[in-house]
Order: C-alpha cells, then sequence, then structure tokens
C-alpha cells in the first residue's frame, strides 16, 4: 500500500497518473488523497481515490500564491485525525507527497511514513532562491508572520519543526523525483544525485515531431492553463486585440473559469474553446503564448514550438527565465496587445527561437521516463524494508550472536 498526496490541480494531477498506472501493474495499492474532480482520472489510472475537497481551497479561491500556502498548513491541522485512522487502517509501506502538497510530506513526516516528494516541476535550492525564484518569494514576504504563527501552532500539535523555507526548498534528507530533466532545472549542480533522480519523460504523451511546410498561414496557441486567475478576462481581451488583424489563426483554451460572453467581439481568425486537446493543438502549432506551466513548457520543446512565456506566479518566473536563456523563447511582463503582438511575430520570424526549442526536446525525449521512475520508487521501498528488516532482527534475542 502506497499513500499518495497532491492537491487538485491538473498540472500536478497528470503527470503521477502514469505513475499511478506503473506501480499498480507492479501490485501495489495507491491510495490518493485529493480532491473530487481528479477522481475519475485517479481511479481510471488504477488509484483508490480518497476525497479529501473538504480540506481545500477551491481554485477560485485562491487569489494569490500565499493562499495555497496558508491552506496547506491548515489542511494539514485539520486532517491530522482523520489521516492517523487511515494510516491505522491501512498501513501504508511509503508516502509519495507532490511538492507544493506541504499538507501530504507535513503528515506522512509526523506518522514516520518513509517519504518521496515528487516534483512536476522545478526544483527550488536555497541558491537558486535568488536569481529564478525572486519573484515568487517576493510574493510570499508579506505572509512570512502568518506562516510562521500556524508552523508553530503544528509544532505544538506534534508536527516536525519546520520554516516555510524549509518547506519550500529541496531539503537534503529526502529522496525526490523531478519530472523536470536536469538541464532545466535551475542550479542543477548543486542537486545531490543520490537523493534526487530525473525523470523528464513523465507523464510526457508527446513522442514526435510535427510537419510544417512552412508555407501554410500560422496558427498560435493562447492559454492560462487551467489554474484560476481573477484577471482571465482581460488577458484573453487583450490577446483578442493584439491579434484581431493578424494574418494567423489563433486558438485560445479559456478553461472553465471564463465566461466567453465577456470577452466582446471575437474575430475570424480566432477560435475561443473552453477546452482543448493540448497536445492535438500543439502537433499543428507554430508559437505558444502561455504563462509559462511546465507541463506545456515540456509539450512545446518536444515539439520544437517556441514560446511567448507571460509569467503570472509560482514557477513561472523561473520557467520564463530558464527559456528565454536557452534561448527557446521570449519572456513578457505585461499583456498589453502591442507588446503580445510584436513578441509573437518575434518568435515566428526568427529561427533561432524553434531550432532551440526542438534541441531541448531532444534531450527531454532521450530522457528516463515513467518505467524508470516506477523502478526507482521500487528501489526505495525495496532498501527501507530491507533496513526495517535490519534493525527488527538486530533486536531480537540473541542477534549479537549471529
Amino acid at each position: 500500500m502506497i499513500f499518495l498526496f497532491v492537491n487538485p490541480f491538473w498540472g500536478h494531477v497528470n503527470p503521477l497518473l502514469d505513475l499511478i498506472k506503473g506501480l499498480a501493474a507492479r501490485g501495489f495499492t495507491v491510495r490518493v488523497y485529493s480532491g473530487t474532480e481528479t477522481a475519475d482520472a485517479i481511479t481510471q489510472a488504477g488509484g483508490m481515490f480518497v476525497d479529501c475537497t473538504r480540506f481545500f481551497l477551491r481554485p477560485g479561491e485562491i487569489q494569490y500564491a500565499a493562499s495555497g500556502y496558508l491552506n496547506a498548513l491548515e489542511a494539514a491541522m485539520a486532517m491530522d485525525g482523520f489521516m492517523a485512522d487511515q494510516i491505522q487502517e491501512w498501513k501504508p509501506v511509503y508516502a509519495i507527497s507532490d511538492i507544493e502538497s506541504i499538507w501530504g510530506s507535513l503528515l506522512a513526516e509526523k506518522y514516520q511514513l518513509p517519504l518521496i516528494i515528487f516534483s512536476p516541476t522545478h526544483l527550488r535550492t536555497l541558491f537558486a532562491a535568488g536569481d529564478y525564484w525572486g519573484e515568487f518569494f517576493r510574493e510570499l514576504e508579506p505572509y512570512e508572520e502568518a506562516f510562521e504563527r500556524r508552523l508553530q501552532l503544528l509544532n505544538e500539535k506534534g508536527f516536525p519543526k519546520k520554516s516555510m523555507m524549509s518547506l519550500l526548498c529541496v531539503d537534503p534528507e529526502k529522496n525526490y523525483i523531478a519530472a523536470v530533466p536536469r538541464i532545466l532545472q535551475p542550479d542543477c549542480g548543486s542537486l545531490d544525485e543520490d537523493r534526487i533522480s530525473f525523470f523528464g519523460g513523465i507523464g510526457l504523451k508527446v513522442k514526435d515531431n510535427a510537419y510544417r511546410s512552412g508555407k501554410h498561414r500560422p496558427l498560435i496557441y493562447v492559454t492560462l492553463g487551467t489554474t484560476y486567475f481573477s484577471d482571465a478576462h482581460v488577458f484573453f481581451r487583450c490577446c483578442i486585440e493584439a491579434f484581431r488583424d493578424l494574418d494567423a489563426d489563433i486558438v485560445m483554451a479559456v478553461w472553465k473559469y471564463v465566461d466567453i460572453r465577456k470577452l466582446g467581439e471575437v474575430p475570424e481568425n480566432i477560435d475561443i474553446r473552453v477546452f482543448v486537446d493540448q497536445t492535438d493543438v500543439l502537433r499543428k502549432c507554430d508559437a505558444a503564448l502561455f504563462i509559462g506551466g511546465i507541463n506545456t513548457v515540456k509539450d512545446c520543446l518536444m515539439l520544437g514550438i517556441p514560446m511567448v512565456i507571460c509569467p503570472f506566479f509560482y514557477d513561472n518566473y523561473a520557467t520564463a527565465k530558464l527559456i528565454r536563456e536557452a534561448g527557446a523563447g521570449v519572456r513578457i511582463d505585461s499583456y498589453q496587445p502591442g507588446l503580445l503582438r510584436e513578441s509573437v511575430l518575434r518568435v515566428l520570424k526568427e529561427p533561432s527561437f524553434r531550432e532551440k526549442a526542438a534541441y531541448l526536446g531532444e534531450i527531454i525525449r532521450s530522457s528516463q521516463g515513467t518505467s524508470e521512475a516506477v523502478e526507482w520508487i521500487l528501489t526505495r521501498i525495496e532498501e527501507k524494508q530491507q533496513e526495517d528488516f535490519s534493525q527488527h532482527s538486530d533486536s531480537l534475542p540473541g542477534a549479537r550472536y549471529r
């Protein structure tokens, strides 16, 4: 039995589905603690879904990055008794916690469950905190006192003593699986290969490059992903204005939080949809404009698609910096129509962006994937079981004479 903890956000759930399938195929039962909207996908992957919706803020209620982390600390406290009963009943041999589901890692540590932390995105290190994560941490600074109060209360309830930085940055004593290859990790040289394994191919569905003749009308993909943003309507209205008379076709995926009726008049060259099969659309695309979600970044790189990244929060800033430094796209810091149009035209016209994206895509394509990640997890489980057996044997009467 393995417990898996993950917030109900698709960018974190989707890369885990193949891991659940792989572990289930090897005979493990995986109990997945998440929110209602992920139930069908988790069940279809072979996991046992456990509804924890009552402990989480809904996506539309997370108005700023800090609110999600504050809620995670409150969720850990609220789930304490519930998780104690779950552990007593199911007796898991290991736990896997999504890196942003800090409630999961806190609960695992309190009840001394062997733990692997899964990161679908870049790993935050103290070394990279300033250069790549500075904007992210500055967003959290006004809430530092609120974090510390909650962490102190958790410690008084028997949870391990933590600081916010220790929760958000890599802990050298823990095991990690990173679904982003080492080359796309900020400060990759400081990451301990004995504790961290990089499986850049986890969850990837794109296996080949799209065919583009260079003679067709360009197709541009625009999305904010599946995360709630209070000003999403403003962003998409600016995109409509930017691309209204552009000699290109635009596909905008606005997700369910945007009321299409509020976007105003939509020109014929723009196709607005609530949901798209992203991989299918990207196969036909020539450029992508989005916030920098790592799953979309990996899909674009695998298909050699140049990117315009307009970071909003969380890992978006680190991703935008990495992609800009690699030459596979550009970063913009506002969504004024003129800037959106200029940036998209730039990555369309300059071939170096596409070439660099394709180069990084080949590296991802050759990196380890889901099957290797499953084997790595099973090795950690076996090592822990052997350690426990050895300790138990040494404690038996007469053990010192063996």
